[in-house]
């Protein structure tokens, strides 16, 4: 007798039916128990897509929690990321998701801000300022010292836009320029040449 399942795409329940439906074995790092998630032969192809964006997201975090805890400093046990406070993962989610929770009546908003790859560039480029502050200042907390570094690459997002809009433009140009440059030669050497006996 079938089973009932449900889509964990589409969250629609039916009877499991192979020639419709289709399971993925997911085995837990932590517990090392393995669950059968079902899905829609349709649904799949979403799902791995998101995963597979998911995946990347992830990665681009990893590489920005690496760069800020270089520029602050903080512990990093062997194996595992740097130690940064719970409250700059709020912070760096809120500039991604594009929040702005310094107004009276804010908004969540989900992946409409700034990606994780501009806020790395942003990082690097007042790396001399953070270090700056943390030597000027005598900040109470890690966190506070956090905080007022994450203002100061707030500030300088807007720069590290630019600065990514003006390189992906310049690369365009250069791929225009070499396919144009392909295609004239490609002329060239199509074009018959008869030459005239003397």
């Amino acid at each position: 007798m079938a089973r009932e399942v449900k889509c964990q795409e589409c969250t629609e329940k039916q009877l499991f039916d192979p020639e419709v439906m289709t399971y993925v074995e997911k085995t837990y790092e932590t517990s090392g128990k393995t669950v059968k998630r079902y899905f829609h032969i349709e649904c799949l192809n979403k799902y791995k897509e998101k995963q597979e964006k998911l995946d990347l997201e992830n990665e681009q975090l990893d590489s920005l929690v690496e760069v800020a805890g270089q520029i602050h400093e903080a512990p990093k046990p062997p194996n595992l990321a740097y130690q940064l406070p719970r409250s700059w993962y709020h912070m760096v989610q809120d500039i991604r998701n594009g929040t702005d929770r310094y107004t009276r009546k804010f908004k969540k908003r989900y992946k409409k801000g700034i990606p994780y790859p501009i806020i790395e560039r942003a990082y690097k480029m007042s790396k001399d300022s953070i270090r700056w502050a943390k030597m000027d200042k005598q900040f109470k907390e890690f966190k506070d010292e956090v905080r007022y570094s994450l203002a100061i690459v707030s500030s300088n997002i807007p720069d590290a836009l630019r600065k990514a809009e003006r390189e992906e433009q310049a690369e365009r140009v250069a791929i225009a320029r070499e396919q144009q440059m392909r295609q004239e030669h490609e002329e060239n050497t199509q074009r018959e040449v008869s030459y005239k006996k003397k």
